[in-house]
């Protein structure tokens, strides 16, 4: 990085490709690297020492708050001129290497190469050439990186050539993007013995479309999901292909095709494992390779409807003699059942004479070795006649053993005439003699000999495979893209996916689309058509599901019908669809875009550069940054990085911060988006909730903006509500959040009083003037009750306790203002002493309150705990008395004491209403 131009470039050892990026000057660093890393996933990260440390930040952590592997390198790696001088020296030693027959780059002996006195120079202009045709040596930052790249595959040892794919593709936020669509869904995998990481692919659309046959497939299937082609040719290509692919008469065919591809293994991985020592299982491989592809090339020829512009190059690119010739050569010459026994490359007889000697030789080795056995026998001591022995050693050579007597204690006891110990085990002597070193000399190593005569005779063999390595490459990667437009095919044919047709322009026109993942868990899918941009039916914009509506928004449209509305904003209830029909839209985009049929009735999709989303917040414990700063970023970018090709799909942005503030960034955003010029407007498709923006005329409808709903049937007075998930043209008042809550099984009272003060927030009215009836019942027993205490002498009387001159008898209240507890009271004139005997009265209606709380006394007719009642008036004329003796200190006047019976009477009341309402 060099001020603000970003470069990268990287290697994908499974291709064995080096990729080089275009420089991206005047950019947001941090977003470049997630996305580069979110679309690479790379095990390694090598960086500059000069790189600046938020950057390095960037590389090293991801979104997940996982931590990546990072390298950090001296600056100097990452020079331009060093990169190019290596760039140029691979292609010259990659080009003496087809001449020698060896088409494999060692990248540890590039310097070595290239510090060669003898370099042609025509030959270093020839390279030059070349390597500009295939790298932008304008992007110096990023040239400067493949630099680096190369320096550390020639540190390891890794077999590569530079290349690079010429074909174009969509950029997509693929952090986000990726997991939001589902495009790709890792999932613990139920046996955490079924696979090495544990993981399996869940519903996703990688998922769905993958039915692929070979590792190839499905890692090619994967790039194209990650980086979706934006070359016309390509896509059209492909789109025939799946077309032939897909017919009823060819299904029979196909099932050849597939039962063929699966018995391919990945070859430029085994042809890299070659490079340095081949397995028989290597060679199993490629044996097995070249005959698939006979194989494939001659079913293809059956297909009857359509054309296939795959096998069309399939039979310009299969060398079919050459690959028979290779297939020929290896089964000739490998014995693959005794290479298994012996678990080494065995070579055939009858392929070379001298090692069919040898092996003579060797197997007649026992019998030869038991007439020396015998003849050697007649010349030791009679002791060792019948055990002695003659055998063989690879690298040791022949061996005379005698069996090692007890008696025999030192090396001297070892000793025998005519015979020199070599060395012993506990129970056997090992000698030569004369007849021994001769037969070393004469007849060798022969296991040796065998070993290394089958050695050339297999570097001949690989030689000749890796002369003809780019033929095999070249038809395994033709087999993966057949592999996965087979696996595209039979999924269009599944689900009933139809063929979109693309185009330059930048309409988006879904007829009838459905969500290639949600029709898969839903008994019924209801679908629904999508127009931004372009021309509709009878010259509208905007879904084609209904026209003739008044969407309150203007389109500039031009004489000719043609519609300029780019922008669309999409309203609605909760869960009454939204969200699903943006990931629908998006999701078909970029199906079209792989080269895969879409699910609807037909589309029509204009080329798209980028797809730049807020749809899905990642959060997590290791991240600083809050989700609302996350989604700004997202949307950042989306404002950034668009052109008048790009797709901008924002769900509910802005619903991260307090109300006001998200509607007026919505709307800033949105408006940004809408004032563009034609030349840089991008299609952009919104959702919202902040209703307040066309209730109170926030937003400029005058703008080419589209107004679009979700519609939904309720009945009147009716609290629930029937989604019919059907995109309708206008606007929501309502986002129905009440009838959500009540399918919910939310309470009735809260929802209803929920819906009450929603429509006063609307208005922005004071909730205050605003009381239910119940509310208002309440608030006057309250200022009643205020109005009471005010006009009472507390410091004279007690507020909750009653006098009766007559009976003597004293009334408690609770705190509510119930009647706990009436007791007799004998007054003693001058003292402070009162003898109370306790009766407690029964209340008339004691039922509302069976859980065990204070129960509801009716005041206008008390009775005693013995049953008997009390009598008009009696309790109403208490005075009031000390609580914590129940003595009368002084007698209340008539009018405190009446004062003091309502006030108690209505403190009950109060306490009655609330439970009512609790209840």
């Amino acid at each position: 990085m060099r001020g603000k131009t970003l470069g990268g470039a990287y290697y994908d050892g499974q291709a064995s490709k080096l990729f080089v990026m275009q420089d991206t000057p005047d950019c947001n660093a941090v977003d470049i690297v997630d996305t580069i890393k979110d679309q690479v996933r790379p095990t390694l990260i090598l960086t500059s020492s000069r790189l600046e440390e938020y950057v390095t930040d960037a590389l090293i952590w991801n979104e997940d708050g996982s931590e990546n592997k990072l390298e950090v390198r001296p600056g100097g790696e990452f020079s331009f001129q060093l990169a190019k001088t290596k760039l140029i020296s691979i292609i010259m030693q990659f080009k003496q290497s087809e001449r020698t027959s060896t088409a494999s780059v060692i990248p540890g002996s590039l310097y070595a190469f290239h510090g060669s006195v003898d370099i042609d120079e025509s030959a270093q202009r020839d390279a030059q050439i070349q390597l500009l045709n295939l790298v932008d040596l304008e992007s110096k930052e990023s040239v400067g990186c493949a630099g680096a790249v190369i320096s550390f595959l020639s540190r390891h040892g890794i077999v590569h050539r530079s290349n690079r794919d010429g074909r174009s593709t969509m950029a997509i936020s693929v952090g986000a993007f990726t997991l939001s669509l589902q495009i790709f869904e890792d999932e613990s995998h139920p046996s955490m013995h079924s696979s090495i990481r544990g993981r399996k692919e869940g519903l996703s659309l990688y998922g769905l479309l993958n039915q692929t046959k070979t590792s190839q497939g499905r890692y090619l299937l994967k790039q194209w999901l990650l980086r979706p082609s934006l070359n016309m040719t390509t896509i059209h290509e492909r789109h025939q292909t799946v077309d032939c692919f897909a017919r009823t008469e060819n299904q029979s065919t196909i099932d050849q095709l597939a039962a063929a591809l699966s018995h391919i293994k990945n070859i430029p991985k085994v042809l890299q494992t070659m490079s340095r020592k081949a397995a028989i299982n290597d060679w199993q491989a490629i044996l097995e390779f070249v005959y698939c592809c006979v194989k494939i090339l001659n079913v293809s020829q059956e297909i009857f409807v359509g054309v296939a512009p795959i096998i069309q190059e399939m039979q310009r690119h299969f060398a079919v003699e050459e690959l028979m010739n290779m297939g020929t050569y290896i089964n000739d010459v490998l014995d693959f059942d005794e290479s298994v026994i012996e678990g080494r490359c065995v070579v055939k007889r009858n392929v070379d004479e001298e090692l069919d000697s040898m092996r003579n030789n060797y197997h007649g080795l026992d019998v030869f070795l038991s007439e020396i056995a015998k003849e050697i026998s007649v010349t030791i001591p009679s002791d060792f006649t019948s055990t002695i022995n003659v055998i063989y050693f690879p690298q040791l050579g022949y061996l005379i053993t005698v069996p090692r007597n007890p008696e025999w204690k030192t090396e001297e006891d070892y000793q025998l005439e005519g015979l020199t110990v070599q060395f012993s085990t506990e129970s056997i002597v090992y000698y030569k003699n004369a007849t021994m070193r001769e037969l070393d000399e004469h007849l060798g190593d022969i296991h040796g000999l065998i070993v290394d005569r089958e050695i050339d005779i297999l570097q001949a063999l690989q030689e000749r495979i890796i002369e003809n390595s780019q033929l095999l490459v070249t038809c395994s990667d033709l087999c993966a893209e057949l592999d996965v437009l087979v696996s595209l095919a039979r999924v269009a044919r599944l689900h009933n996916y139809r063929c979109p047709t693309m185009v330059e322009g930048t309409i988006l026109k879904i007829m009838n689309g459905r969500h290639p993942l949600q029709e898969l868990v839903v008994d019924s899918f209801v679908t629904n058509s999508t127009q931004i941009g372009g021309m509709g039916p009878n010259g509208t914009s905007g879904p084609t599901v209904v026209t003739g509506a008044d969407t309150g928004s203007r389109s500039s449209e031009t004489g000719d019908g043609h519609v300029e509305n780019r922008v669309t904003i999409l309203t609605g209830p909760n869960s009454s669809g939204k969200s699903v029909y943006l990931k629908q839209v998006a999701l078909i985009t970029v199906m079209a875009h792989v080269g895969s049929f879409v699910p609807a009735d037909s589309a029509v999709v204009g080329i798209t550069d980028k797809i730049l989303t807020r749809l899905q917040t990642r959060e997590t414990v290791s991240s600083i940054q809050s989700a609302f700063m996350t989604d700004l970023q997202q949307v950042a970018l989306a404002t950034r990085m668009s052109t008048s090709r790009s797709l901008v799909v924002l769900d509910e942005f802005g619903k991260g911060t307090t109300s006001t503030d998200g509607a007026g960034l919505f709307c800033g955003v949105i408006e940004h988006f809408a004032r563009l010029n034609e030349e840089d407007r991008p299609r952009v498709l919104a959702t919202t909730h902040f209703h307040e923006l066309f209730e109170n005329n926030l937003m400029d409808l005058s703008l080419p903006i589209s107004l679009y709903t979700m519609e939904v049937y309720q009945q009147p007075d009716c609290m629930e509500a029937t989604f019919l998930f059907r995109v309708v043209p206008g606007k929501t008042p309502s986002s129905l959040g009440p009838a959500c809550a009540a399918m919910a099984s939310m309470p009735t009272h809260i929802v209803q009083r929920g819906v009450y003060l929603s429509q006063l927030f609307r208005r922005y009215e004071n909730v205050v003037p605003h009381l239910t009836a119940h509310e208002k019942e309440m608030e006057s027993l309250y200022e009643r009750l205020v109005e009471m205490l005010l006009r009472m002498d507390l410091e004279k009387e007690h507020a909750l306790d009653f006098w009766d001159k007559d009976k003597g008898m004293a009334t408690t209240a609770d705190d509510e203002g119930e009647v706990l507890q009436t007791r007799s009271v004998k007054a003693e004139k001058g003292s402070n002493a009162a003898a109370a005997s306790a009766k407690t009265p029964s209340g008339v209606d004691d039922s509302s309150n069976s859980s065990g709380g204070a129960s509801n006394i009716n005041l206008g007719k008390r009775r005693y705990d013995d049953g008997s009642a009390l009598e008009e008036g009696e309790g109403d004329e208490i005075p009031a008395a000390s609580e914590a003796t129940g003595v009368m200190e002084t007698e209340p006047d008539n009018a405190m004491r009446e004062a003091l019976h309502k006030l108690l009477e209505l403190a009950a009341e109060i306490g009655r209403k609330e439970r009512e309402e609790q209840n």
